[in-house]
Formats: structure tokens, C-alpha cells, sequence
């Protein structure tokens, strides 16, 4: 920006200093920092009852999330029966009949945080885990990882 010299007497325009670096810098540290928080890695965590026989848990996750990353159980008594579970993303079967005891973590035993099914979400999501308990009442702990 440039303005008049006041008391100059040829009025001469005199220059100004200019903040455009500065500020551009400053708009790329704010995108920066609006882009690591809407791709930052969030999780919830969850207690499911699963009950003797058929029974489902639905997962309510932010209608901010974007995209489904995993999940993992962690159990503070192991279920005495087999249990089988099933995971539902928005009519999509993406874990059928399979053990639960396959998504278990524990730090003790593994590395692992959780178990990987990317999804894309889309903010108004059904996450539905169907179990089948052949035991008695379980209660797992659920976290579900997502972006």
C-alpha cells in the first residue's frame, strides 16, 4: 500500500511496508493446522453387552467422520463360549461370522491397536456388530477407530 507524503511538496507517493508474506505464511500455518485436525486419527470406545444367543450393538461415531479406519475388543474376562460377530457398515458386510477372539488386542500380547476395514462414511452412517454368544452374558470393549 502507498500513500501521500504529508508536507512533501511535490506530494510524491511514499511506500508503506507490506505484511503479504507474513500473512500468506500465516494463512499456510492455519490450513496446516485445519488440515491435521480433519485428518487426524480419532477413537471411541464403547461397552457391549453381548448377550447368550443373537443380539447387536449399533456404534454411533461423529457425523464429522469421513472414513472408518477399524476396530478392536479388548476383554477383561475372556467370554466362556464361542462367540461369532458379525460388522455392518451402511448394508455392507464387511466382517461375517468370524470369531471375536480374531479382533482381540491387549498389550501384553499385541502390538497391534486395531484391526484394519477402511470404509469411506459419509456422516449419516449405520454401524451395526451382530454377535452369536453360545456362553453366558460377555461384556466386551469395543474401540472403534476413524477420521
Amino acid at each position: 500500500m502507498r500513500g501521500y507524503v504529508k508536507g512533501s511538496a511535490s506530494q510524491s507517493l511514499a511506500p508503506t511496508s507490506t505484511l503479504a508474506p507474513e500473512r500468506a505464511a500465516a494463512a499456510s500455518r492455519a490450513l496446516g493446522m485445519r488440515d491435521a485436525y480433519s485428518n487426524g486419527v480419532r477413537c471411541k470406545g464403547f461397552t457391549v453387552p453381548i448377550n447368550s444367543g443373537a443380539s447387536s450393538f449399533t456404534v454411533d461415531l461423529s457425523g464429522m467422520a469421513r472414513n472408518f479406519l477399524g476396530f478392536a475388543y479388548f476383554f477383561i474376562t475372556a467370554p466362556a463360549g464361542a462367540v461369532t460377530t458379525q460388522l455392518v457398515i451402511n448394508n455392507d458386510v464387511v466382517v461375517d461370522s468370524t470369531l471375536i477372539q480374531h479382533f482381540f488386542v491387549n498389550g501384553t500380547t499385541s502390538d497391534r491397536d486395531y484391526f484394519p476395514f477402511p470404509r469411506p462414511l459419509n456422516g449419516q452412517d449405520t454401524i451395526v456388530f451382530n454377535f452369536n454368544n453360545a456362553g453366558a452374558l460377555a461384556t466386551g470393549y469395543l474401540v472403534a477407530y476413524y477420521i
